[in-house]
């Protein structure tokens, strides 16, 4: 059975891992990101790319405060 501090350091590591994880579905969402809200609207493939990040990035951002409650 894992002590308290290991546990700790674990949950440190992933959420250092969640938060690099997270950077980078904010660096994709900027690549993704259309020039103007009609292209948003009528391309298709770019409104789905920026709606997915948007959604990874929310589900990163829960895990993250589930570890960091965790921690506390």
């Amino acid at each position: 059975m894992k002590s308290i501090e290991e546990e700790k350091f674990s949950l440190k590591k992933r959420t250092e891992k969640k938060i690099k994880e997270i950077e980078s579905y904010l660096s994709n969402l900027i690549g993704f990101k259309p020039e103007n809200f009609e292209e948003y609207k009528t391309g298709l493939e770019k409104k789905w790319a920026c709606e997915r990040a948007c959604e990874r990035i929310a589900e990163g951002l829960v895990d993250l405060a589930i570890f960091l409650i965790r921690i506390k």
